[in-house]
């Protein structure tokens, strides 16, 4: 009986120790598949970020800044054209902030008022506005700001000389930016 006894034990844990082997052995299965899995995908992402044939997103990540540069490009070739038909154009043009302080004056302008653009620049332009008209203008146009509408008003500049000029000056809301505006001359016997 002591024999029939010590082979159960014997089975028995023979039986235990293969359950556990065999639990071990599904558990490593498991985790060998996890890691081949992971590395699956880890070689999959290497061949995505490594310039191919093209087909890589790497290699359409390139080909996007590579767009991006050349409209990039473009837009300052655009940007250089406008700026100098602008700064050559016949009328006095002018451009502010949102708060109406002068950020440029084109050529034009600059050649009426025989000044650069650092005497009118952020609040100088006042001291181009003849005197008597200054603080109504100064008023109106701050009101114009503050509601965001059109400024539209008939005024008098002077240039370095104190030569006096009547003008129409014209100032659109130019989205959140500021105002773009333009003065016209009023007195026709104007050259320079």
């Amino acid at each position: 009986m002591d024999i029939l006894k010590d082979y159960l034990e014997v089975i028995i844990a023979s039986a235990a120790v293969i359950g556990i082997l065999l639990k071990l052995y599904f558990w490593l299965r498991k985790q060998w598949k996890d890691v081949s899995d992971v590395h699956s995908m880890v070689r999959t992402i290497f061949s995505e970020i490594t310039p191919n044939s093209g087909t890589s997103i790497k290699d359409k990540i390139n080909c996007i800044e590579r767009d991006l540069s050349d409209q990039n490009i473009s837009i300052e070739k655009i940007t250089r054209r406008q700026f100098w038909l602008l700064e050559n154009e016949q009328r006095l043009i002018f451009e502010t902030d949102a708060e109406g302080k002068f950020l440029w004056i084109n050529k034009r302008f600059k050649d009426l008022i025989k000044r650069d653009l650092s005497f009118v620049e952020g609040n100088g332009w006042k001291n181009v506005v003849h005197d008597d008209d200054r603080d109504e203008v100064i008023d109106k146009f701050q009101s114009c700001i503050k509601d965001g509408i059109t400024y539209e008003d008939v005024f008098r500049i002077c240039d370095s000389n104190r030569n006096v000029f009547k003008v129409k000056c014209i100032a659109n809301k130019a989205d959140e930016c500021g105002y773009m505006g333009t003065i016209i001359l009023l007195d026709n016997n104007v050259f320079f």
